[in-house]
């Protein structure tokens, strides 16, 4: 679904992957934390999730990829210097989220004396540098002039799209049940 819609929208590739593909792809991050935060109360194990996914998305699947190509894999200037770059931004803004909070919203009836509580304005920043990050790449897209004309695939991307999402909250409810039952 996401090839078919990068198609359709005449998507650049990079954008194709950073947005539509990325989204889609940590879209089950994004479901198991919303369930673990309203239907059992656990945020630690959502977040947790999340850094987790990121860190074996950044050091596990670029090598294993590398590693069983037979050719090169290619990082070009789009690669190192705008989206590395972003991804460090957002690692440093979500560490200084994450300190914001326990410093200045402190936890107190909790043993443990690093708990703090994310409010919607800390929340705000994160959607906030997301929102940048989209905006830096919609110009990107708007720049970009696809090689091919661009077919019409219909209305079936989005369907597709729709019913492996609601296929991934079924998924990540059961997940996150299970860890919090283990």
């Amino acid at each position: 679904a996401a090839d078919d819609l990068g198609e359709r929208y005449a998507v650049p590739p990079v954008v194709q992957g950073a947005v539509i593909a990325a989204a889609g792809s940590s879209f089950p991050e994004l479901a198991s934390t919303v369930v673990a935060v309203y239907q059992y109360d656990a945020f630690e194990l959502g977040l947790g999730a999340v850094l987790g996914s990121a860190v074996y998305n950044i050091l596990v699947i670029p090598s294993v990829s590398a590693l069983s190509d037979r050719g090169t894999l290619s990082a070009n200037r789009d690669l190192v210097y705008k989206e590395a770059q972003f991804y460090l931004l957002s690692l440093a803004t979500l560490l200084l989220v994450l300190s914001l909070a326990v410093i200045y919203v402190p936890v107190a009836d909790t043993a443990n004396a690093l708990d703090g509580r994310l409010t919607p304005g800390l929340a705000l920043l994160l959607v906030g540098l997301y929102g940048l990050y989209i905006f830096i790449q919609y110009a990107d897209a708007v720049e970009y002039v696809p090689e091919v004309p661009v077919p019409d695939v219909g209305g079936r991307p989005w369907l597709t799209l729709l019913a492996s999402l609601a296929l991934v909250v079924v998924g990540a409810e059961l997940l996150v049940r299970a860890a919090v039952g283990f």
